[in-house]
Order: structure tokens, then C-alpha cells, then sequence
């Protein structure tokens, strides 16, 4: 029982002081902070706007940005009820939000980048139920984020914006959704 609980506190500690060093993204101001505890890329942008929906279990939130070359992304946050999960691989479920085929060209601490024809998205897996993806992205944002470096706004050509498109088929029929037993 002690050799137990020894490993379990041992463990613990372990994970507190080397911890996951996820990326993570937060809107602050007028920044797009894109960040881990050794990367950090930040990107001066203005809200154009904001818009929510709800479908069945999903809440959608978007923000439509105006980066540094006056070019425009959205930073989109999908949360699910707590008692869900998503029930498919990220792949397939960008691939039937965007209508094309959805290749993982990089992973890694938390962020996955796919890309789909002209554009890429990238992922943010911040939980089972909550994710937050940004869109459309350029080679040039790809690399910059990969490479943890700043971005070269005279190189960016974002193409148009292409909207994630939810429905309810999506949820019900194609297993979006699964129950969190």
C-alpha cells in the first residue's frame, strides 16, 4: 500500500514540475498570442467582428480577424457539453466542417496543422470537449508557427475565407457527438 501511494505522489510530482507543455492561443487585446512555455509567436490583430451558434451540443464562437497586412482569419472556439466528446478523428471531422480533404501535416504539444487544398487550418486541442481552430492559413503563418518565429507579412497570402460549415447531420448522423461515459 505505501509502495503505492509512493508511486502515485512520485508520479504526481513528476508531472507537476515537467508538466504538458501544450500550445496554447488566447486573444488578448489586440494580439493573437500563440504560445508554449519555449515558443511564442504574436500576431497584432483588430476584431472585424464576432458571431455564435449553437448547434445541438456544439456552441460556436467566431472572431473574424484583420491581421498586420489587412488580411482577415477567424479564430473559432467549439465547445461541447461537458457530458460529450468528439467522436471522430480531427481529420475527418475538419473534413466534413470544410467540405475537403483534411491531411495532418504537423503535430505537435497540443496544435496539429492541416492542410486542405489552398489553405491550412490549425487545431488547438485544449480538452475532450473544447477546441479552437484557426483558419485559413497560409505556407508562410505554417512555417512561422512550426518554426516558433515571427511572420513575414509581405510573404502571407491568405486565400478567402472558406467558413466551417456545422449542421446537424454532422452531429447525428456522421458521430460528431459520442457520450462521455
Amino acid at each position: 500500500m505505501k509502495i503505492g501511494l509512493l508511486f502515485v505522489l512520485i508520479v504526481f510530482v513528476a508531472f507537476l514540475i515537467f508538466g504538458r507543455d501544450a500550445m496554447k492561443i488566447a486573444l488578448e487585446g489586440n494580439s493573437l498570442k500563440i504560445y508554449s512555455k519555449k515558443c511564442s509567436v504574436k500576431i497584432d490583430v483588430a476584431l472585424e467582428e464576432e458571431k455564435s451558434d449553437v448547434v445541438d451540443e456544439v456552441q460556436i464562437d467566431r472572431l473574424f480577424l484583420r491581421l498586420p497586412n489587412r488580411q482577415s482569419i477567424v479564430l473559432e472556439r467549439i465547445n461541447l457539453d461537458p457530458k460529450h466528446d468528439f467522436g471522430m478523428p480531427y481529420n475527418e471531422l475538419l473534413s466534413s466542417l470544410f467540405q475537403k480533404k483534411a491531411q495532418e501535416i504537423f503535430a505537435k504539444n497540443g496544435m496539429s496543422i492541416f492542410q486542405l487544398d489552398s489553405f491550412y487550418v490549425a487545431l488547438f486541442d485544449k480538452t475532450k470537449d473544447d477546441l479552437v481552430l484557426l483558419y485559413p492559413l497560409d505556407h508562410e503563418i505554417v512555417q512561422a508557427l512550426q518554426e516558433c518565429r515571427s511572420i513575414n507579412w509581405k510573404k502571407v497570402q491568405i486565400p478567402p475565407v472558406t467558413l466551417s460549415k456545422w449542421d446537424i447531420k454532422l452531429i447525428i448522423m456522421d458521430g460528431l457527438i459520442e457520450k462521455d461515459i
